[in-house]
């Protein structure tokens, strides 16, 4: 299982360490993963593509089932990133 929320403090994309911008916002210095914490929610990017956590004291019964597939959708795009080290092309691009 792929850790999306980066609790060893490590990208799951290239492996580089995050760097913490404060206690809510931490960010791969390549760039291809953050979590961006605000009021109330948490937002996983993937290469700029946003993944949205409301916080469970503001959910409901439906938001935990999208909470769900929202890290599986953030599971399958890290896998594919990371598949034959795709990353390393996306980041050349840059």
């Amino acid at each position: 299982m792929i850790d999306i929320w980066c609790s060893e403090n490590i990208c799951p994309i290239c492996n580089s360490k995050m760097i913490e911008e404060s206690s809510s916002n931490v960010y791969c210095k390549n760039k291809c993963y953050a979590i961006v914490g605000t009021w109330g929610a948490v937002d996983i990017q993937v290469f700029g593509k946003n993944f949205l956590f409301i916080l469970r004291e503001f959910e409901d019964e439906l938001e935990d089932e999208r909470d769900i597939l929202e890290s599986e959708k953030i599971s399958e795009l890290v896998q594919y990133w990371k598949e034959n080290e795709r990353y390393l092309i996306k980041l050349m691009e840059k």
